[in-house]
């Protein structure tokens, strides 16, 4: 249940702070007495929604000279948190606050800030266009809020220089990896936060004080480890708060499903409402839809092109796949292994060129079932026993029957049309550890026919129900493609 706290928030905001665990109401506290600060926490353990609170907290904008603290700069380091800002986060924990997107065509951002709704709200942009919307709109917000912040980590980045241009007397540095490689990687998020610290403005003083250099074989410097850990974990205590999912794992379900945004690409959406448009033609919902055969062939032609065009005959030109690459990418850097599972076997080979072309490095392993049972075998037992973050490929209805709980997140590229295959299959990465968590990502794509499937696989609805009215099956939201 949800309450609203009127002494406390702003008008129509419905908070959710009663439902949140006791580090992130201390999370929500942090931020709003330390106006200038960093969080992060492990990777989805409710981050946003302590972002969301601490902005409509009077305590924090009772200071601002006006009545409330929009617009809110939200920074996205990667287009697919955009993404989760867009469609997953606020739809979620702050409905009724309008939001603006920067980003996008030309035309779509002139016509983003055409009238003056986003100075009463959130404002989602990139790194790349920070520079023309600090032209247009100037580099004052009232709060900043930057996303997967450990993008930049280097003091000599365009990115970076941009965000030393802004200026707020709030300003919120989000991330699940403060340090990626090297202490120092710390300095860049510190200096935004703490610009009036000492060591946080200069980065030799902070290297100097805190981390061992030496001179490299081409004549530079190079960085590494901590002289004096506790000093540099009460230094760095100051301006961030971060719990480690062990710390807290007791707190969570056991598995978690949540629906991960993509953005199709233009070959894609073409595609995807001309398929449509010739399927509500011959839509036959004068029975069960899904029994009729020609309903079926549509449909699976229709969630091949969500994967990507190359399943239908079509251009391997695929958003789905290039936010899946992002999304690994930043799981495998995080120490984290990944569990993808499709229903198309003739996906895999794709799902795998998007990773690699991503990294080369990344160790992926893959199982279907025209391999032989001694091949199945050896590639999940090859990955179950990497002593690196790896990837594990295979289609759903092959996952049936062996453990791959080396994975500690799972995403779904598709979906089966039977909810108990899904969920045999998502269970794959839940070892005999009573403590294990699991999130299972679906990858879904706006107003398209996959918004329906979290509530499918929750048991909440029925494709049989939902295909009945073939305008809400193929398009949920009225056949409007963006907010």
């Amino acid at each position: 249940m949800t309450t609203t706290h009127n002494d406390l928030l702003t008008e129509g905001f419905v908070s959710h702070r009663d439902q949140l665990r006791d580090f992130q109401q201390e999370t929500i506290e942090r931020l709003v007495s330390h106006p200038r600060y960093m969080v992060g926490h492990a990777p989805r353990l409710g981050k946003t929604v302590c972002l969301i609170e601490a902005v409509h907290d009077k305590r924090l904008w009772s200071k601002f000279p006006r009545p409330n603290p929009f617009p809110v700069l939200v920074v996205c380091c990667l287009q697919s948190t955009l993404r989760a800002w867009q469609y997953e986060n606020l739809p979620r924990w702050d409905p009724t606050t309008h939001v603006t997107v920067y980003h996008g065509t030309p035309k779509q951002r002139q016509r983003a800030l055409a009238t003056g709704e986003w100075q009463n709200g959130y404002v989602l942009t990139t790194l790349a266009m920070l520079p023309e919307l600090g032209k247009r709109v100037g580099q004052y917000w009232p709060v900043i809020i930057i996303d997967e912040g450990h993008i930049i980590r280097n003091r000599k980045t365009k990115g970076f220089q941009e965000l030393t241009k802004l200026a707020s007397s709030t300003l919120w540095w989000v991330s699940g990896t403060p340090i990626v490689n090297k202490p120092d990687d710390l300095w860049v998020p510190l200096h935004l936060v703490a610009p009036n610290d000492p060591e946080a403005r200069s980065y030799w003083r902070f290297v100097n004080k805190y981390c061992f250099v030496e001179q490299n074989y081409f004549g530079g410097t190079e960085v590494f480890g901590v002289k004096d850990p506790q000093g540099f974990r009460d230094y760095i205590g100051q301006y961030l708060y971060r719990k480690a999912r062990d710390e807290v794992q007791d707190q969570f379900p056991t598995k978690q499903r949540l629906p991960t945004y993509t953005e199709l690409s233009v070959v894609q959406t073409r595609g995807y409402d001309a398929l449509v448009e010739d399927m509500m033609v011959g839509w036959d919902s004068s029975q069960d839809p899904l029994l009729v055969p020609n309903n079926m062939a549509l449909l699976t032609r229709l969630r091949q092109l969500l994967i990507t065009p190359a399943l239908i005959g079509g251009p391997n030109v695929s958003g789905t796949l290039d936010t899946l690459a992002e999304l690994v990418g930043q799981d495998l850097g995080d120490g984290q292994s990944v569990l993808i599972l499709t229903p198309f076997a003739q996906a895999i080979r794709y799902i795998k060129h998007a990773l690699e072309t991503a990294s080369k490095d990344t160790h992926i392993y893959e199982f279907h079932g025209d391999q032989s049972r001694r091949m199945f075998n050896d590639n999940i037992d090859v990955f179950q026993t990497d002593s690196d973050p790896a990837v594990l490929i295979g289609t759903i209805r092959s996952a049936a029957s062996f453990s791959a709980s080396k994975a500690d997140v799972v995403y779904m590229v598709g979906y089966d049309f039977t909810p108990a295959y899904n969920e045999q299959a998502e269970d794959r990465a839940l070892g005999n550890d009573p403590g294990t968590h699991v999130d299972v990502r679906y990858l879904v794509a706006h107003n398209t026919i996959d918004e329906h499937v979290i509530d499918i696989v929750n048991q909440k609805q029925t494709w049989s129900n939902i295909a009945m009215d073939p305008h809400r099956l193929f398009k949920p939201h009225g056949g409007q493609r963006h907010k």
